[in-house]
């Protein structure tokens, strides 16, 4: 199976507090379901999913990913701009933070 990127977007480095690395990118998402993964278009520079069987996403809830893991799912109740924030120091399994801007 051959999985292929509808859009893309570009993290940014927020800050380095404490020798955690803070990478955001804000997204303007409709309603329902937004299935997505962390990954360079290569899927094996960078390349970050949920634990399996975990793959929920919800508002405001720390997320730990995990290198090559499952395709995440963020189902949004009201389209507005949403933060995503993924935060280091490990790259082994980073955390995900999903926030409402609007």
């Amino acid at each position: 199976m051959s999985f292929q990127t509808t859009e893309y977007y570009l993290f940014v480095i927020n800050a380095y507090v404490l020798c955690y690395v803070i990478y955001h990118v804000d997204i303007t998402l409709a309603a329902g379901d937004n299935e997505f993964k962390i990954a360079t278009t290569d899927w094996s520079t960078i390349d970050f999913g949920a634990i399996a069987g975990d793959d929920a996403v919800t508002e405001g809830l720390l997320k730990t990913l995990v290198k090559k893991g499952t395709n995440m799912h963020f189902n949004v109740t009201i389209a507005s701009t949403y933060r995503f924030t993924v935060t280091g120091p490990s790259t082994e399994s980073p955390t995900l933070l999903v926030t409402k801007l609007d």
